[in-house]
């Protein structure tokens, strides 16, 4: 019925339906629906607007170029950065031997280059992090729950201002994941607010950090569309996408490595 219905509500009910659907469809044991809900998030009309940076205020620009400084100094995720890289195989015959190249004697006898070299380099995918979904509620607890660790293991008092350093550390740490981004044709992607907004770039405080968190008044439910569909409307089939679960693991390693 909660089918049915979503294909013949107004747009602006069509988020909501099908982020319930979903959920049904995760604790019912019904292949039908199943397959049903997986062709409704693929078909889900993307329509997010882009937002405009502001960086006009000085102490913003300031802000961030201490947050990059800060960032160039701490490791990047060993297991994003796999995910991120791909090997590519170039194969090219030449007419002199050229490194470990081998020889094709039957090129050689019709006179064509013969000689083949076989190299590898690595090259990286482009980012989108799908920040939707991302409760601000979840990422305070973890950053907050850390903060509190280390001043008990140290004997160290509380921040003065735990609301300040909290605000900082997750800003930092969204400077953080956009380090991982190789890819020099393209800036990362973040998509919030219910796949209603979207942004390009590496700056993420140019674009006000507070949009990434945007979503703890979700009450109802949050959708999740396959990694899929959103490559598929941004036209980058090699990308890699993150999500909820994907972020607060890379959460955590931030906090490990900070």
């Amino acid at each position: 019925w909660l089918c049915d219905l979503y294909h013949s509500a107004p747009q602006f009910l069509k988020y909501t339906l099908l982020a319930i659907v979903q959920r049904y469809s995760g604790i019912c044991d019904s292949s039908e629906l199943t397959n049903r809900v997986k062709l409704m998030l693929m078909s889900y009309p993307l329509s997010p607007d882009k937002t405009t940076s502001d960086a006009s205020m000085d102490h913003m620009l300031e802000l961030s170029k201490k947050y990059m400084q800060i960032v160039k100094c701490l490791p990047k995720s060993a297991s994003l950065l796999d995910r991120l890289s791909q090997q590519c195989i170039h194969r090219q015959f030449h007419h002199q031997p050229v490194g470990n190249s081998i020889i094709i004697p039957e090129k050689l006898m019709s006179g064509e280059a013969a000689f083949l070299n076989v190299s590898k380099s690595t090259s990286y995918k482009p980012i989108i992090f799908d920040c939707t979904s991302l409760q601000l509620q979840e990422v305070e607890n973890r950053v907050t729950k850390e903060i509190k660790s280390r001043t008990m293991s140290k004997g160290m008092a509380a921040p003065d201002d735990e609301a300040s350093t909290t605000y900082h550390l997750k800003t930092i740490f969204c400077y953080w994941l956009t380090a991982h981004q190789m890819n020099d044709t393209t800036a990362p992607i973040w998509l919030t607010r219910n796949y209603q907004k979207y942004s390009e770039t590496v700056d993420p405080l140019n674009e006000n950090i507070s949009t990434i968190y945007d979503n703890s008044a979700n009450s109802v439910a949050n959708l999740k569309l396959p990694p899929e569909r959103i490559k598929e409307y941004f036209n980058q089939l090699s990308a890699v996408v993150l999500q909820e679960d994907d972020l607060l693991l890379l959460l955590d390693e931030f906090l490990s490595v900070f």
